[in-house]
């Protein structure tokens, strides 16, 4: 039950990180920080750290990570919510006797778990007051590459300019130096038809403009003379050394470590059996007698071994493989498109936003069969965190049920080994992108420069999508030169029909002007 709370709760969560970007955009009388939406990662499901920071007064996000972290801490203690105790004996007219096996329930764990699902019922009640009649400012799911497209193409000029200024090859901090100082706002244009669409107004200001309820907005616009200071800064402090420790290689390492060891603990277990542990036997001259200890640590008739295994899967494990389920669906279309194949169209399309038990149909239903393999290991790992703690970690438990529990449990970890080393070949032969398109800034400086974005000006999303799905073009992603003469990643549409959507584009912004 932990488990099934945990799993409904990713769902909320990563549907709040998405639409968080776009909350701060809609403010009324309030201007966002970039830091606080453009930059924001809007498709990502770790925990960002900065939104646990109150000083940042970013409630809605603290109140959801909150609760993210609770269930599953909760989801480790209630694996320890009961036990089975061998070898009790008991006293009878007989005299002393080996009784059958005791199941045992901590009445501690148990009153915890009852004062965790207070709290977490309390969050949650806080958390729908926070977002009570809390304007999105969109009407469809923001997480499609012809919605980003529409957004940016009913945008200011000074955006497509900022965008188009950045250096193609530039890394995360040059982009968030691009965008230092920036404040931004939804802007509603009426089209033709009288619907209205949504761009983004940006311009720059002080402080007291922004919204104070966001994070970053406390950063004031800089001037040229001050980034020169800056960058002169920067060159003359050398590197420290954290800077220079490879986390993300250790990061890696830790995880390939993790899944190797608790394949070789689980798998000793069922080689060795369940009878090697300490518990308290009554043999035949009428004494109690202790077996061998040859898993002291692991001694399940105490608290500890199943909570440390569980964290380790539920803090560790399958937060690993939700990261590589998320990267490997948002890198699925433009994969695709790279190919150029001719049956493109619903790669412009698709909905990017998604958790693994419902991306897992939504990739075999498009054929993205390498996805749909990492999102069923994701899925497992969901079902590791409950077989992992029927593992017979102390002697006495139900011999046919911890036997299913360890099998199960050495298969899935089985299964993502196999995956680690796939993962590997995926990485190499994935475009070599300076930047992974989670936030809206990145997936924008993929089409900035792109010939068709024209065409999405003055026209309701529907109606693009309607025109994709049932039109006859091609989209391709590649290295390209752009509009602006500069070459970069990009996604675009085939030529002749990217420049019969920009003439028509033209054609409509004149007709309106006259």
């Amino acid at each position: 039950m932990s488990v099934l709370f945990k799993s409904f709760w990713c769902v909320v969560f990563a549907s709040a990180k998405m639409m968080e970007p776009f909350y701060q955009l809609a403010k009324q009388s309030a201007r966002a920080t970039a830091e606080a939406s453009v930059l924001r990662p809007y498709l990502q499901g770790g925990i960002d750290w900065a939104d646990m920071n109150p000083a940042n007064k970013h409630w809605v996000m603290f109140v959801t990570t909150f609760i993210s972290i609770v269930l599953g801490l909760q989801a480790s203690v209630a694996s320890e919510a009961m036990t089975i105790q061998a070898g009790s004996t008991c006293n009878t007219q007989n005299g002393t006797q080996l009784c059958d096996p005791v199941w045992v329930i901590n009445s501690a764990v148990v009153r915890g778990l009852q004062a965790s699902l207070i709290i977490t019922a309390l969050a949650m009640v806080t958390l729908a007051y926070l977002n009570w009649n809390r304007p999105s400012g969109v009407t469809s799911y923001p997480c499609s590459i012809a919605c980003m497209a529409s957004v940016l193409s009913n945008s200011n000029d000074e955006m497509t300019r900022t965008l188009r200024e950045i250096d193609p090859d530039a890394k995360e901090e040059a982009v968030k130096e691009a965008f230092k100082g920036k404040l931004l706002t939804f802007e509603r244009t009426e089209t033709l038809s009288g619907e209205n669409v949504v761009g983004i107004t940006m311009g720059s200001g002080s402080s007291e403009e922004t919204n104070h309820d966001m994070p970053g907005s406390d950063i004031q616009p800089t001037t040229s003379s001050d980034r020169d200071l800056t960058d002169v800064a920067e060159i003359a402090e050398p590197p420290s050394l954290m800077s220079r420790v490879p986390w993300k290689q250790l990061q890696v390492a830790l995880i390939v470590f993790l899944h190797l060891a608790m394949f070789g603990v689980i798998l000793s277990f069922v080689l060795a059996g369940n009878d090697v542990y300490q518990v308290n036997l009554l043999g035949a001259d009428g004494e109690k007698h202790n077996t061998a200890v040859k898993w002291k640590f692991l001694d399940g008739t105490k608290f500890g071994p199943r909570f440390f295994m569980t964290s380790i899967t539920s803090f560790l494990l399958i937060p690993f493989w939700e990261n590589v389920e998320l990267s490997v669906r948002i890198m699925a279309p433009y994969r695709r498109l790279k190919k150029s194949t001719s049956e493109s169209r619903h790669l412009f399309t698709m909905y990017l936003h998604g958790v693994p038990f419902t991306a897992l149909f939504k990739a075999l239903w498009h054929g993205n069969w390498y996805h749909a393999f990492v999102t069923l290991i994701t899925v497992l790992s969901y079902f590791l965190l409950i077989f992992i703690a029927g593992v017979p970690y102390n002697y006495g438990q139900m011999e046919d049920l911890s036997f299913i529990s360890s099998a199960a449990s050495l298969v899935i970890l089985c299964l993502m080994l196999v995956g680690l080393v796939t993962l590997a070949f995926w990485h190499h032969s994935n475009p070599k992108m300076p930047r992974r398109p989670d936030t809206l800034v990145n997936t924008w400086l993929l089409m900035c420069s792109s010939r068709f974005i024209e065409g999405f000006k003055g026209r309701t999303l529907t109606e693009m999508q309607d025109e994709i799905d049932h039109g006859t073009t091609r989209y391709w992603f590649k290295k390209a030169e752009g509009v602006d003469g500069i070459e970069r990643w990009m996604v675009e549409a085939e030529g002749d029909q990217a420049q019969r959507r920009l003439l028509l584009g033209e054609k409509a912004q004149r007709d309106n002007y006259y």
